[in-house]
């Protein structure tokens, strides 16, 4: 999908720069290091569903509410993915490395199904991200193309389901409506799928 030339590059760029200064205002005004880090990685994470639900509902969004926004979206999608990802390196350097250099209040480690769940999930974010390239894309194939960002996609979005359900207890408000975001989300996909079965 061709990106959105020095448009696509503003939204990367701009996205870098939020983070840039983002992510020294929570340390620079938080009472202590644990709350600092916990607001960074807390923001970091909400930007990176909000990317990834843009990206991941532009399609459907484009077929059944054609309009200049959201062929905008459409137009811009490969451009939003780049900036999910990019806002998700940063969570994840957030989440591994920051806790080596101030160890102050470190989280309790990770359980193994979350370890693994999420570097599958990242692994795949990393292939996506590397594969949005007009060269990377022609070198992979359509088809492969294809099959790596559907799953990458879908893999993505059960983890964050699973972990927006998860923190019900805590945030019931915020989970009930990010889950019902991106719960809404795949409802899209799937009936953008069989209307497209429909009209063959």
């Amino acid at each position: 999908m061709a990106g959105g030339g020095p448009r696509g590059r503003f939204l990367i760029a701009g996205t870098a720069i939020l983070w840039t200064i983002a992510i020294p205002a929570f340390y620079a005004s938080a009472s202590s290091t644990a709350d600092a880090r916990h607001l960074a990685g807390l923001w970091t994470a909400r930007g990176g569903i909000a990317f990834f639900l843009v990206v991941f509902s532009a399609r459907p969004l484009t077929e059944f509410w054609p309009g200049h926004a959201t062929r905008w979206l459409r137009r811009h999608r490969r451009d939003l993915g780049l900036c999910f990802a990019l806002t998700m390196a940063v969570h994840l350097v957030l989440v591994l490395a920051v806790p080596l250099i101030w160890p102050e209040g470190s989280a309790e480690a990770p359980d193994r199904v979350t370890l693994v769940g999420g570097g599958f999930a990242y692994a795949l974010i990393a292939a996506m991200a590397l594969t949005s390239f007009d060269r990377t894309t022609r070198a992979l194939g359509p088809r492969a193309w294809n099959r790596l960002h559907r799953t990458g996609a879908w893999t993505v979005w059960l983890v964050f389901v699973q972990t927006t359900a998860g923190g019900l207890p805590d945030q019931p408000g915020v989970s009930i409506l990010t889950t019902g975001l991106l719960l809404g989300a795949a409802l899209l996909r799937l009936a953008s799928f069989l209307r497209a079965r429909r009209s063959r």
